[in-house]
């Protein structure tokens, strides 16, 4: 978990299942898509949004992506340093938490398949 500071104000931010989920189904795509496009450099706003939205919904329950895009709009010059924060946060949630889960269930089914 990650903290950022806009306007003065500490934002915990953090990925867990339930706000990858979100982030997926918000931009309805899957999580590998949503990196793919950031790895490409595609700089999309309602995408950085969504972000941002989603990393703040484990600490502040109710937030609302009007409310989140809100937020970010007080970053200003510190704004840089808050999208390399909440990409920093889902990067290493992808890295940790989902990629390992993927390796897992492959190595689940390719098990299943030499015992079937």
């Amino acid at each position: 978990m990650r903290e950022v500071t806009i306007n003065g104000k500490n934002y915990k931010i953090e990925f867990g299942l339930n706000a990858v989920c979100m982030l997926e189904d918000t931009m309805h795509q899957p999580l590998s898509a949503i990196m793919q496009q950031i790895s490409n450099g595609v700089l999309d706003l309602r995408l950085i949004r969504a972000i941002f939205w989603a990393v703040l919904l484990a600490n502040n329950r109710g937030m609302t992506l009007e409310r989140a895009g809100a937020i970010l709009d007080q970053a200003d010059g510190d704004y840089p340093a808050v999208y390399a924060d909440i990409v920093g946060e889902l990067t290493n949630s992808f890295v940790l938490r989902i990629i390992p889960l993927a390796t897992q269930n492959g190595e689940d089914a390719k098990n299943a398949e030499g015992t079937a």
